[in-house]
């Protein structure tokens, strides 16, 4: 029975080309998708068939350095899948881009069994997959991907097992897109314009603001955005707005970071005429060969494809010498 194989062999400060392992058995096939669960770090990703035709696995430990030797366990067939926590230990949904170009799902809510999720009929741009979010408080879901002959930026809404709100955000977008949710019924998402050109919307209020172009920076492969500590009084929308970082996989193969401080709001320069200057990009370097995908735990993890096609992860900076190795 063929197998998803992963190994790591991204060159990364600190990381020596030659005492990198050789490569073993089938690539990943794009990029990760990740979510941690606030016990167990969770990965998805497209490998090689197996005899049943299933081409999406996943893994799961309670520690980022334990997804090296968790195994990979076939879900589905599929593309560009993601993976999204469901508030609670071991319940989590999975998103991909179907055979048929189809947005499909499927949540494991009880931790042990995995039922399809109800999604209407919507065909998803070739080469690109979903993002989703889940407020624990409100129990909605978010879904956002690209949508297939338009390009356009598309918002699913619902709950974890019944998305029925489809709203068109319109735009033009080359990638599978970013999102987090900064505090309860707040969303920032991230996409890629025409060109590479960053562009970003916020939700507040119950309403999607305008779109809002990034000065400095694009987008090579993708991007992905994750939120940092909650609020601590425990309210939801008049609550300060989370930490917000942005991690793109730049042009060069290297992977960028940048922070925001209140959500999204000033994180880049909104006028360059007055405010002249860079963005404040942190390279982190590695060799890019997807988008990221960026959970939080206290501190952010960084999991992406890298140079031989195996799956590395970069946390404050410094990317694992620990190879994620499959059966």
């Amino acid at each position: 029975m063929a197998s998803i194989m992963l190994v790591s062999m991204v060159a990364a400060a600190g990381v020596s080309a030659a005492a990198q392992p050789a490569t073993v058995g089938a690539p990943v096939t794009g990029g990760p998708g990740a979510c941690y669960d606030g016990t167990n770090y969770w990965l998805v990703a497209q490998g090689t068939p197996n005899s049943a035709g299933q081409n999406i696995y996943y893994k799961t430990a309670n520690t980022e350095g334990g997804l090296s030797t968790a195994a990979w366990i076939p879900l589905g067939t599929g593309t560009n899948p993601t993976i999204v926590s469901l508030g609670t230990t071991g319940a989590v949904a999975v998103f991909a881009r179907g055979t048929n170009g189809a947005l499909w799902g499927k949540a494991n809510d009880t931790g042990v069994s995995w039922s399809n999720v109800g999604l209407p009929s919507t065909s998803v741009a070739a080469g690109t997959g979903a993002v989703a979010l889940y407020d624990t408080t409100t129990l909605q879901m978010d879904i956002f991907y690209v949508n297939s002959g338009s390009n356009s930026l598309m918002w699913l809404a619902g709950t974890s097992n019944a998305e029925t709100t489809l709203t068109n955000l319109g735009g033009a977008v080359f990638a599978t897109p970013a999102a987090t949710s900064p505090v309860s019924g707040t969303i920032t998402v991230v996409v890629e314009g025409t060109g590479g050109v960053i562009y970003e919307r916020m939700y507040q209020m119950g309403a999607f603001g305008g779109w809002t172009k990034f000065h400095d920076g694009a987008i090579g492969l993708g991007a992905s955005l994750v939120s940092g500590s909650p609020p601590t009084d425990g309210s939801a929308v008049l609550a300060p707005l989370r930490n917000v970082e942005l991690y793109v996989a730049g042009t060069n193969g290297h992977l960028y970071e940048l922070y925001s401080g209140d959500g999204g709001l000033t994180w880049y320069t909104p006028n360059p005429i007055l405010h002249p200057g860079t963005l404040g990009w942190t390279n982190l370097g590695g060799v890019c060969k997807s988008a990221p995908s960026a959970v939080y735990d206290g501190t952010p993890y960084i999991f992406v494809t890298g140079g031989d096609g195996g799956i590395w992860a970069n946390q404050a900076g410094t990317w694992s010498s620990t190879s994620i190795t499959g059966p």
